[in-house]
């Protein structure tokens, strides 16, 4: 069926965080160059999959090689990139400790079944008729091994940035539930696991880019809940259809992104007023 508008899992928080921001990119193509902590998340991405790659195909998995993938990434970016956070080599050191780190200490605890695997889109009608076209791209999903049972999986999801870990050691689940919660209900759409019970909480793997905390999994039971909702609470998908409906992408001024190195419209947003 035709739909009315797409939205990637990538994007579904900034959706909510400032609808006049993910308007003025995603449904007016306005573009900017990306920030040095995104490259940074890239290469993160590149060298862990490499890594995960060859052990999945049962191969020897090279950590060398695994930051090798990591530092080329941002050696070679594939598009524009803004460094005013990092310098090339700051952001080079970080991704390679992070990659290494998460292939000696936490790769080992998973058993994967797919590693960075585009998932097939679906179009799902809101409740008020509106079709949304959701797209994502899984990082991983790993096998859940249950003795006299059948095996279980679940989505695992990458997390860098200076804000996944907090002080106090926890992850901050909250910042990438809705997100991780869109692969896994992509994932369970793809087949008709949905109807049995094969499925393994999903994973959230933070890596800090900055401070003393480590990377770190935690799990995340059902986070696809939060967009279809339930008989007390409205989900997001239906919250979602509703923003696009009645054209309400309205700006936060007070959100963390709100600023001309993350928001194309900042300078003409008529939500940011700055008084004489």
């Amino acid at each position: 069926m035709p739909y009315d508008f797409a939205i990637r899992a990538s994007s579904l928080a900034e959706y909510f965080d400032c609808g006049a921001r993910w308007q003025a990119k995603y449904l007016l193509g306005m573009t900017m160059p990306s920030g040095a902590p995104a490259l940074i998340g890239t290469a993160v991405h590149a060298g862990t999959a490499a890594f995960d790659t060859r052990r999945m195909l049962g191969d020897e998995a090279s950590t060398e090689e695994a930051v090798e993938f990591a530092a080329d990434a941002i050696k070679n970016p594939q598009s524009e990139v803004r460094w005013d956070d990092f310098r090339p080599s700051e952001a080079i050191e970080i991704a390679s400790k992070l990659t290494l780190d998460y292939c000696r200490n936490i790769s080992p605890g998973f058993t994967y079944r797919k590693v960075e695997m585009k998932l097939s889109a679906f179009d799902i009608k809101a409740s008020n008729g509106v079709v949304i076209h959701f797209t994502g791209k899984m990082d991983r999903e790993y096998v859940e091994e249950r003795p006299d049972q059948e095996d279980r999986y679940g989505v695992l999801d990458f997390k860098t940035g200076k804000q996944v870990v907090g002080a106090d050691g926890e992850v901050k689940v909250s910042l990438s539930a809705a997100q991780i919660g869109q692969y896994e209900l992509l994932s369970l759409m793809a087949t008709d696991s949905v109807k049995r019970p094969h499925l393994a909480p999903a994973m959230i793997v933070a890596m800090p880019t900055a401070g003393k905390q480590k990377p770190k999994a935690v799990r995340v039971d059902s986070p696809h809940r939060l967009l279809i909702g339930d008989n007390e609470h409205k989900g997001l998908i239906d919250i979602a259809a509703d923003i696009y409906k009645h054209d309400l992408f309205v700006g936060n001024p007070r959100s963390m992104l709100c600023s001309k190195k993350y928001c194309p419209a900042f300078a003409k947003c008529r939500w940011r007023m700055t008084g004489e």
